[in-house]
C-alpha cells in the first residue's frame, strides 16, 4: 500500500481484506499514533446539569463512580491473571519486550480508571460541601 493510500486508510478506519493484512499491518504499525479521546458522556452530563437538584446531580457522578470502580477492579484482575499466566505452564512464548509492553498497557488502563475514580470522588466531595 502506498503512503498516500495509508493516510486515507487510517482516517477512514477502512478494514482491509484478509489477504492484504500482511501488507497493511506493518504500514499501520509505522503510522503516527492517535491521541486518546478525552471527552466522555459523564463529563458532558455534568457540564449541563446545573438545572438538576443536588440529589439528581449527585446521581451522575455516583453512577459513574460505580462503573469506574468496577472497571478498575477488572483491570487489576487482568494484571493479576497476566502475571500468573506468564509464570505458569501453557503461557504463550513472549519476548521480554512484548511482556513489558503488555504489562505497561495493562497498568496504564488501570491507572486511567483509578485516576478517573479519584477525580469523581473528589468532585462529589466538593459538590457536597456546596450544599
Amino acid at each position: 500500500m502506498e503512503p498516500s493510500k495509508l493516510h486515507l486508510w487510517k482516517k477512514s478506519k477502512k478494514i482491509e481484506p484478509i489477504q492484504r493484512i500482511d501488507e497493511t499491518i506493518p504500514l499501520w504499525l509505522l503510522s503516527e499514533p492517535e491521541l486518546p479521546i478525552v471527552r466522555n458522556l459523564a463529563r458532558i452530563q455534568l457540564a449541563r446539569a446545573e438545572s438538576l437538584s443536588s440529589e439528581e446531580l449527585d446521581g451522575i457522578p455516583a453512577s459513574y463512580e460505580r462503573q469506574l470502580s468496577d472497571q478498575a477492579i477488572m483491570c487489576r484482575e487482568t494484571i493479576r491473571r497476566a502475571s500468573l499466566a506468564r509464570s505458569g505452564i501453557g503461557s504463550p512464548e513472549r519476548s521480554e519486550r512484548e511482556i513489558l509492553i503488555w504489562s505497561s498497557i495493562d497498568e496504564n488502563h488501570t491507572a486511567f480508571f483509578e485516576n478517573e475514580l479519584a477525580w469523581t470522588r473528589s468532585l462529589r466531595a466538593k459538590l457536597k460541601e456546596l450544599r
